[in-house]
């Protein structure tokens, strides 16, 4: 069940929505200084180069740290990268270090004469290491040998290489310089390329990181502005209308068309030409981002001001189906892993690959309203204007048409005596068995006095473990039935109020039946006991619920009509909204 704590409770702390809402951007407990660099390790843990609090590790669980004491030369770092042989190279503000098992190295003290000024490294794929540095850039080979190569000729004053960027299929080594200068070397020789002269961008100030883009577009992320160059020019990023300071400092490519970027404001996502910043309007508590590192898990981490934060991947992607997308009314999943989707049409996907299922001639204003399982893994659907429709190892039929005026139907189930039952608007239950479309007993009289199904519209049936057959319907007081060994009992509803619609109806696996009403909320029934989850007691959007999923792993899943979805999972909702990809939407199924 949801929680025990609800049961008879009228009048539990409510949480404001800011708190229900996932939280996308959660602050990492892993330490409360600047992070200038992060890297992953072959495990999936991730490391983080602090300013000022020496080196952490994080592996989803636990975390750890080193500083000064464990070896390190200083506690303050810039960059950390892994080399091809699992080892971690580290830039320190003073030396290049190495960690090879659990010492660290001053691999820097290796290198006469060099000035002790390290930054940001670049790793390419044959794993060779370039590491920034003043008037130059130190280039490691695979073997670990070091090796400076002096660039102090290019200018007439000293300055330093921030970043480096390995363009393999060029044979280019790009350089950023603090001076604002962008310098092309040749990949194997690490001199300037006389094709590619040095290009002037001081008027954007110090450039501090380069990357290429999926399209292989170099970009420039400078202290003024973002740059990618197009074609002979470059295309400015930073919009004009934005006065806020902007240092760029970070570039991550992301998926076909888009870059993250590290910016003073927050973080900068550049999708298909179009700039999104995430600051703390959109739940970035820590708005100067100095790193952003897209995991393998496509997590997106951020080195922020203070500390550790991630940017949750979206729950919700589009998926392109082979029917109209118009209005999709129930999915469903078979025991062979067929996923089921109806609404104007049927389909289903297996094996990544959708199929459209040809139920023949049907009224054209027909449409799909529920798709069950039934226990002998049959696809059992029912449509409004055409009827009950199976399908069974690839073959379909329909049953012959059931006895309604409008032919108007809402839900199905076939129950474990092999009885299909369909719900209709306005005249109830009418089931077939196996040979002809009969009432359900008791649900076309009165009985005790206590309300009849005669009349209404039945959303939603539920076959609990003990055969019974629970019936949710539209009414005032009157919404839910059980029905059992040809019986129907009258459930009254929660503290006296105003029984609402039942939508759709499960059980968890201790039996607490779960019904989506469009009125009331969530509501739980056990034993006689209600739990009511709605906007009054949870602080929810709203109160209309039409669907529900669950699963022991992932918890309570409930979709609403009009404000997306809801997640129930150890004692807390969370609602999932735009940001997530999924729309301000009604959620059928």
């Amino acid at each position: 069940m949801l929680s025990a704590s609800f049961l008879w409770a009228l009048d539990p702390p409510s949480l404001t929505q800011n708190k229900q809402r996932r939280v996308r951007f959660p602050l990492m407990e892993i330490c409360d200084a600047p992070i200038l660099g992060i890297t992953e390790d072959t495990d999936g843990k991730l490391w983080f180069a602090s300013w000022g609090e020496g080196l952490y590790w994080y592996d989803g669980i636990h975390k750890g740290r080193f500083t000064y004491e464990d070896g390190l030369t200083g506690q303050f770092l810039r960059d950390c990268q892994f080399g091809p042989n699992g080892n971690l190279w580290i830039t320190v503000d003073n030396s290049l270090m190495q960690r090879v098992g659990d010492r660290f190295l001053v691999r820097s003290d290796e290198l006469e004469d060099v000035p002790k000024d390290f930054f940001w490294m670049e790793l390419d794929s044959k794993g060779n290491l370039y590491v920034g540095a003043k008037d130059g850039i130190v280039a490691a080979d695979p073997q670990g040998g070091l090796v400076y190569h002096s660039l102090g000729q290019i200018f007439p004053a000293s300055s330093y290489v921030y970043c480096l960027f390995a363009d393999e299929s060029r044979g280019i080594l790009w350089t950023g310089w603090a001076n604002g200068f962008l310098v092309a070397l040749d990949l194997k020789s690490f001199k300037p390329l006389s094709e590619v002269p040095p290009e002037d961008l001081s008027r954007y100030g110090s450039i501090l990181d380069l990357t290429l883009d999926t399209e292989g577009d170099l970009w420039v992320a400078a202290e003024e502005n973002t740059l990618v160059r197009q074609g002979d020019s470059w295309k400015e990023i930073r919009p004009q209308e934005i006065k806020e300071v902007w240092r760029c400092q970070s570039l991550c490519p992301h998926s076909k068309g888009r870059m993250l970027m590290g910016l003073a404001l927050g973080m900068g996502d550049y999708d298909q030409g179009k700039l999104t910043i995430f600051d703390h309007n959109r739940q970035l508590s820590q708005d100067r981002v100095y790193s952003v590192y897209a995991s393998r898990s496509d997590t997106i981490w951020l080195g922020t001001q203070s500390g550790v934060t991630c940017l949750m991947p979206p729950y919700f992607e589009k998926e392109d189906i082979p029917i109209s997308t118009n209005r999709l009314m129930d999915t469903d999943l078979d025991r062979e892993g067929r996923l089921w989707v109806g609404g104007d049409g049927l389909c289903y996907r297996q094996g990544g690959v959708w199929s459209r299922v040809e139920v023949g001639d049907i009224p054209s204003k027909s449409y799909l309203s529920k798709i069950t399982i039934t226990p002998e893994g049959r696809v059992l659907t029912v449509w409004n204007y055409a009827g009950v429709y199976i399908w069974e190892n690839g073959e379909g039929r329909w049953l012959p048409a059931p006895p309604h005026p409008d032919q108007a139907f809402s839900a199905v189930i076939e129950t474990s005596d092999g009885m299909i039952w369909v719900g209709t608007y306005e005249e109830g239950v009418i089931g077939w068995n196996g040979q002809e479309w009969i009432p359900m007993p008791g649900g076309d009289r009165e009985f005790q006095g206590q309300g009849q199904l005669d009349g209404r519209s039945v959303h939603s049936f539920c076959e609990s473990r003990d055969g019974s057959l629970w019936i949710g319907s539209t009414g005032s007081e009157e919404s839910l039935f059980r029905y059992s060994n040809g019986e129907l009992e009258l459930i009254r509803g929660p503290i006296d109020l105003t029984f609402p619609e039942i939508e759709e109806m499960i059980e968890e696996p201790d039996g607490t039946l779960v019904m989506a009403t469009n009125g009331g909320g969530v509501l739980e029934y056990q034993n006689g006991q209600w739990a009511v989850h709605n906007r009054e007691t949870q602080g929810f959007l709203t109160n209309r619920f039409i669907s529900l999923e669950y699963s022991e792993s992932e918890g309570l899943w409930a979709g609403t009509r009009s404000d997306g979805l809801y997640h129930y999972k150890n004692g807390v909702w969370t609602h999932f909204s735009g940001d997530d990809g999924l729309f301000k939407c009604r959620v059928d199924g």
